[in-house]
């Protein structure tokens, strides 16, 4: 799994081949992954 560095190298790499509004819509869904997962983990860590 790459890092988030490593994936946002790899998004403006990929903006460069192939420019349109899936850029945006790929951050979205990366900062909606990442809360999730935040959330997810603090649910776990305070409920046992």
């Amino acid at each position: 799994m790459p890092t988030i560095k490593e994936a946002e190298k790899f998004i403006i790499e990929a903006e460069i081949r192939n420019p349109g509004l899936w850029i945006a819509h790929s951050r979205f869904v990366a900062k909606a992954a990442r809360n999730i997962a935040e959330y997810l983990l603090y649910f776990i860590t305070w409920s046992y």
